[in-house]
């Protein structure tokens, strides 16, 4: 009992103090998989931004800058109709690849000029346009907001 204790006192103090995830993307492939760190995707793909309120900012909008998620598929011919993004802690979204084409969510590794940390859901957050769609992207959607994004596998 006394070493449950202190594993779950160690874990929540690693959680507490900024644990880094992995900095890097799985682009999963029925060919095959590869992976991108984030200054590989800085390098690879086109920048983009979106300035952009959502349920976690507290009325504000912040500026997020990384890579257009719609450039990554189209770059590793991935058109199916759904892709899931997965983050580090399980979490996993089913993203409808219409919505992407649509909305042109970015995957982030920015907000407001700073890198993301675990502590600012980062190092990669999957970020919708809210501001630029208020009725179509609300709360409602919020579960395709993924944070601490590692992983991207199409799903036939």
């Amino acid at each position: 009992m006394r070493f449950l204790k202190l594993g779950a006192a160690c874990l929540i103090a690693a959680f507490s103090t900024g644990v880094a995830f992995a900095q890097t993307l799985l682009i999963e492939q029925s060919e095959g998989s590869l992976s991108y760190s984030i200054s590989q995707l800085k390098k690879e793909f086109a920048p983009a931004k979106i300035k952009t309120v959502s349920t976690w900012t507290n009325g504000e909008i912040v500026t997020y800058q990384g890579i257009k998620l719609s450039a990554l598929l189209d770059k590793h011919d991935i058109h199916s109709e759904f892709v899931t993004v997965a983050a580090e802690n399980g979490y996993e979204s089913t993203v409808p690849i219409k919505m992407v084409e649509k909305y042109q969510p970015i995957l982030a590794f920015v907000a407001d000029g700073a890198p993301l940390e675990f502590s600012t859901r980062g190092p990669i957050s999957l970020i919708w346009p809210r501001t630029e769609f208020p009725k179509d992207l609300d709360e409602t959607t919020d579960g395709m907001w993924t944070w601490y994004a590692n992983k991207i596998s199409p799903i036939n």
